[in-house]
Order: structure tokens, then C-alpha cells, then sequence
């Protein structure tokens, strides 16, 4: 069964575009090590407000952990307001009555 990982922060008004360029390389480094290319969305209402979304994980664990490891070598922590939010979801298959 995949996963769907999503991760979303609100970024410093004034550092919006180096947030930008952070949160792109994060995801090069996270797709490099894993294979897994994310993408970069923002709030429609709230355009500080943007989500990391990872598609059909297949190891979430192992995942999550190059997405720790590029964090900590990127500069996107400083950049955020605030701390970032991880959220994991699988396909809901309700369970069958015999």
C-alpha cells in the first residue's frame, strides 16, 4: 500500500523567495536520495502558506527520513514561521460486510 505524505509550514513574508529556492532544492535532494519527486504547493487564500506533497510512497518511513536529513542541510528551517506540520494518509478501503 502507497502513502501520501503531506508537509506544509507558513514562510516569512519577506524570505518568500528565498523559502522558495530552499524548499526546490529540498525537493531535488529528497527526489536524488529516494527516487520520490515532491511538489511545492501554496494556500489559494493564504499564499504564506505552502505544502510539501509526496505521491505513492511506498516506504514512508525511509521517506520521511531524507526528508529530515535534506531539511536539516537546506536553509528552509530559518526561513519559516513557525514549525512545519506532517500529515501520511493511505487509500481509506472500508471494510466489507460477508
Amino acid at each position: 500500500m502507497t502513502a501520501e505524505i503531506f508537509i506544509y509550514y507558513k514562510v516569512e513574508a519577506t524570505l518568500a523567495d528565498d523559502a522558495a529556492i530552499a524548499a526546490t532544492w529540498l525537493l531535488d535532494e529528497v527526489e536524488r536520495r529516494t527516487g520520490v519527486r515532491g511538489s511545492l504547493m501554496r494556500r489559494v487564500d493564504d499564499p504564506l502558506t505552502w505544502m510539501e506533497e509526496y505521491r505513492a510512497v511506498g516506504d514512508p518511513v525511509s521517506l520521511l527520513r531524507a526528508v529530515e536529513k535534506a531539511l536539516q542541510a537546506s536553509e528552509l528551517l530559518s526561513l519559516l514561521q513557525g514549525t512545519r506540520h506532517i500529515e501520511t494518509f493511505v487509500l481509506h478501503r472500508p471494510a466489507v460486510s460477508a
